[in-house]
């Protein structure tokens, strides 16, 4: 009975310093992984860098609010059935929420918050960048727009 424990107990420290070592091996490689990263951040001609973020983000920005509604506007010549572009235009609400929310989880895990107030992306400004995308793609906007001046147009008429 007491070479059984004694085999239980060498099999128990055998596998404790296996997995020890897979342990340690696995945090060896995510510090060189943020090592990596911390460099990417560093050169000023990376993806990674602050300032490039910031300028990428601005170049989307000024995107969703100029070029969309063009594009938007251009698509009601060709397809006339709102619910026919409101199909076609809900993948790039999609991709562009899916693609913001791994963005900022990416800022939140490798940026200090003095970086990420330079570069200045926020769940905020993500929110409002949706809500525009919303605006411009979704089948009724055309006419809760056309609701919407009428009722101000008649609220602001002076009498």
């Amino acid at each position: 009975n007491e070479e059984q424990r004694s085999g239980d107990k060498e099999d128990d420290n055998e596998m404790s310093a296996g997995l020890d070592s897979v342990i340690r091996e696995v945090e060896e490689e995510r510090a060189e992984s943020l090592s990596a990263f911390d460099a990417l951040k560093k050169s000023s001609s990376s993806f990674a860098h602050p300032a490039n973020l910031k300028l990428v983000w601005e170049q989307v920005s000024r995107s969703v609010r100029n070029e969309l509604p063009e594009s938007v506007a251009r698509m009601h010549i060709y397809i006339t059935k709102p619910s026919s572009r409101a199909v076609l235009l809900r993948p790039l609400h999609a991709n562009f929420a899916e693609a913001t929310r791994e963005l900022l989880s990416t800022l939140q895990a490798r940026y200090t918050i003095e970086e990420r107030e330079f570069i200045g992306i926020n769940g905020e400004k993500v929110t409002e960048l949706l809500d525009e995308i919303d605006m411009h793609t979704s089948a009724n906007r055309t006419s809760n727009a056309t609701r919407s001046s009428t009722t101000s147009d008649t609220q602001n008429t002076p009498e």
